[in-house]
């Protein structure tokens, strides 16, 4: 799979991220052993970002996913039509975005 876009920004600036969510994940991923937590469903990565991405509700093939790693870093894949909308919500370490129909997250 080939990525279009990456950039990264400072997540303890976060618009939307919640903080203590943040800290309760990386607890759980500890007490398993586990290197990273990764949302798909709409509604875990909505709990874990804070911000709902518009079309991923509407069209659940259309994934955003959301990765919180054992250090407590936010990370995203979102489809190139939510990028902005995402990059404007802040409060992810490193954005990844896919091309829909052209590549699979």
């Amino acid at each position: 799979m080939k990525i279009t876009g990456r950039r990264k920004v400072d997540s303890r600036k976060a618009k939307g991220v919640d903080q203590q969510i943040i800290e309760r994940q990386k607890k759980a991923i500890a007490e398993r052993g586990l290197d990273a937590l990764i949302a798909i469903s709409p509604e875990n990565v909505t709990y874990t970002t804070g911000m709902v991405v518009p079309s991923q509700s509407l069209m659940r093939w259309r994934h955003a996913i959301a990765v919180v790693t054992a250090g407590g870093q936010v990370s995203m894949v979102v489809i190139d039509m939510e990028e902005s909308t995402v990059r404007a919500h802040g409060g992810v370490g490193e954005l990844r975005v896919y091309r829909e129909f052209v590549e699979e997250p």
